[in-house]
């Protein structure tokens, strides 16, 4: 069992067992170009999934309390807002082009057997108005101090 990186990954397991199994044709010798795209596509979603996370968790860490309220908290909080807003607007655009993607595998499966519908389903059209970054992994978040502590009890 993975952590989802993004609202897609279940539809997305659902399709081909597991994100492990989709993953593994990528690094199989006869992996073909639609395979890749669409493990690229995931890669680029569960990134900008990652960048918002960071914002929304710095903006937390602002308004705690911790801070005294002045004119640099307020410019920060501004700053990092305006981040938030443009990493969730840029994370919004990949999952649309990813849900449309998932949404054309999953009507090719039932008319089909499995292995036919993962060969149909990674040559469904894809939307290509989306650049896709390669090399991008989601790095699993780091462990805070609490967590660290909290687990040495």
């Amino acid at each position: 069992m993975t952590i989802p990186l993004t609202r897609l990954d279940q539809r997305l397991e659902s399709l081909f067992g597991s994100l492990e199994a989709l993953y593994a044709r990528e690094r199989a010798a006869d992996a073909d170009s639609a395979t890749v795209e669409l493990i690229n596509a995931h890669r680029q979603l569960a990134s900008a999934e990652t960048s918002c996370t960071f914002y929304r968790v710095r903006l937390n860490s602002l308004t705690s309390g911790q801070w005294r309220v002045n004119d640099a908290l307020l410019e920060e909080l501004d700053r990092v807002l305006a981040f938030l807003e443009e990493a969730a607007e840029e994370r919004d655009e990949f999952e649309a082009a990813f849900a449309q993607r998932v949404a054309a595998l999953e009507a090719a499966s039932p008319e089909m057997g499995l292995a036919e519908t993962r060969k149909a389903a990674l040559a469904a059209a894809v939307p290509r108005n989306v650049p896709y970054v390669t090399g991008l992994v989601a790095a699993a978040p780091a462990a805070s101090a609490t967590t660290r502590v909290s687990a040495r009890r």
